[in-house]
């Protein structure tokens, strides 16, 4: 009874380290500390009664029927482990049966390796898979296969998070770990203490080992499926809000621009009349101020006009030097929502820095867009109130809106600190012709 327990112990542990390694960056309930005792406990209860169970009410349990025994347990296990989960963490079913589906597998694919190497050192080294050797045997396994996955797949899982997974197919990968991970692993334990052919159990746990990492796999596939659709949709709202924003802005700018030209006109009809008397100085004052509203970039792209020329009333009236050259025929066949996005997300992060500036020679912002080598080239550089190294990689994060346009159009973008100033560089494809 005492080596049932062990082996017992041992296998549910493993499993709730493997389902541990996935489900740890969930967000924990408040009591966690007391639900995981708890949890604890019900697993040394489980391992006992099963011990008795197996040895001393009903031997037959795993004699003649092991192998159906061991299929029903470990298949009412697993799903007693999405339960567990969510006791334990703030999550959806879905992400439950992710966490437990992937853990299940991990924890079946070194149960499988440790398989494989006792039946080697039976076969062809003579050693009997005693209870301190398959305690060894397992804990080398258990942490090879392990380090691997954290290495593999957790770590990256772990640097994007586990999207809010609502897609029913987990339910199905759930009985795909069942009927083939699960029962392929039972008939092979039990294959095991036959006297099949070396070669034949060694091909089974090989089967055994790539439908693991096959199921894996299509775990993995289908999580990030889900994460691409959420992020598909998103960049869709955002695309569609900016498409908003640009028409808006346009229809703004043409309005400012006729009213601006219209008081112009009246001001100089009214300088041209010698006959009437007016202030001559303070309308040339306000003909000039005037003059500096109705700047109007003119890069032969509309849309870059508009962004170009809001951002260049901002600086105006912050006292921000802003000097530019557009060649707006080369970023032409960028959408109009695209350029809104990405040169308001560069200039936006400009104008904000440069107003945290003190010191009105340091307060300047330059912009040059043209077209070099059939690439499109654009160099953004302004100072920064805080210049270091730590404070470039959070302007990188910052201006993630406008990488993601970048690498959508197949781009590059590089930042760099070059005496005191923030250089952004982007290489873009350049419109054809």
């Amino acid at each position: 009874m005492l080596e049932l327990f062990c082996q017992a112990t041992l296998t549910l542990v493993q499993i709730a380290l493997a389902i541990g390694l996935f489900a740890r960056k969930l967000p924990p309930r408040e009591d966690v500390a007391a639900r995981v005792a708890s949890a604890l406990i019900a697993i040394l209860a489980l391992a006992i009664l099963g011990s008795w169970l197996g040895n001393v009410l009903y031997p037959e349990l795993t004699g003649r029927y092991e192998l159906i025994t061991q299929y029903l347990l470990f298949s009412a296990i697993l799903f007693a482990c999405v339960s567990l989960v969510m006791w334990l963490f703030q999550t959806s079913l879905w992400t439950a049966l992710f966490c437990c589906s992937a853990g299940y597998t991990v924890q079946n694919l070194a149960s499988g390796t440790s398989g494989l190497a006792l039946l080697l050192l039976e076969r062809l080294a003579g050693v009997r898979p005693t209870l301190p050797v398959v305690a060894v045997v397992s804990l080398a396994a258990t942490i090879i296969v392990y380090a691997s996955c954290q290495l593999l797949l957790v770590r990256h899982l772990a640097e994007r998070g586990l999207a809010r997974i609502e897609d029913r197919a987990m339910l199905a990968m759930m009985l795909v770990v069942v009927f083939m991970v699960i029962g392929f692993d039972v008939i092979n334990k039990t294959l095991q203490a036959t006297d099949l052919r070396l070669h034949l159990l060694v091909m089974l746990r090989l089967i055994h080992a790539v439908t693991c990492v096959l199921v894996l796999n299509m775990e993995y596939e289908l999580l990030y499926n889900r994460q691409l659709q959420m992020e598909m949709a998103l960049s869709s709202r955002l695309m569609s809000s900016h498409e908003r924003q640009w028409r808006m802005s346009k229809a703004n700018a043409d309005a400012i621009n006729s009213k601006l030209h219209d008081m112009r006109h009246h001001i100089f009809r009214l300088l041209s009349k010698p006959d009437v008397i007016v202030d001559r100085t303070l309308l040339q004052e306000i003909s000039h101020e005037l003059s500096v509203y109705d700047t109007h970039m003119r890069t032969a792209n509309d849309a870059l006009d508009i962004i170009l020329s809001e951002k260049g009333l901002l600086c105006e009236r912050n006292g921000i030097a802003f000097s530019c050259m557009a060649d707006g025929t080369t970023l032409s066949h960028v959408r109009d929502a695209q350029l809104f996005q990405l040169f308001g997300d560069l200039m936006d992060e400009a104008i904000e820095e440069s107003l945290r500036i003190q010191g009105k020679e340091r307060k300047a912002i330059v912009l040059d867009v043209r077209q070099r080598a059939g690439m499109a080239v654009v160099h953004l550089e302004h100072f920064l109130s805080s210049p270091s190294e730590a404070d470039l990689a959070e302007r990188s994060e910052r201006l993630s809106g406008a990488r993601g346009v970048v690498e959508l159009l197949g781009g590059t973008m590089d930042l760099r600190l070059v005496d005191g100033a923030l250089q952004v560089n982007l290489l873009l494809p350049a419109a054809e012709g």
